[in-house]
């Protein structure tokens, strides 16, 4: 039972040490809808060395600070090289609210 117990003891602090996600964020530009109830927000997503950069962009509520997970509405990276990227090395993406925010469920 004790080798059990210090399995376990032993997740649970590695659980609390290492971060949920290696992965950061860094924003990039914030649109705000055009009732200036919500706002995209478009940032860097770089997971370390083991993987691409990428661009994403999520909705998000306008008083809301910038996510730390991964986008909700748009991801892209280079595709290896085969997209063209920018020289943060991530491609380029282009945002723009066309109407007024429309919910669907």
């Amino acid at each position: 039972m004790l080798p059990v117990a210090a399995v376990v003891l032993v997740a649970v602090l590695a659980a609390q040490w290492f971060p949920r996600s290696m992965c950061t964020n860094d924003l990039v530009s914030e649109i705000r809808s055009p009732d200036g109830a919500c706002k995209v927000v478009v940032f860097q997503r770089d997971g370390g060395a083991t993987t691409a950069a990428s661009i994403q962009a999520s909705v998000v509520a306008v008083d809301a600070p910038l996510p730390s997970t991964s986008g909700n509405l748009f991801v892209a990276d280079s595709d290896h090289g085969k997209a063209p990227v920018t020289g943060s090395g991530t491609p380029q993406v282009q945002i723009a609210w066309t109407s007024p925010r429309v919910r669907r469920r």
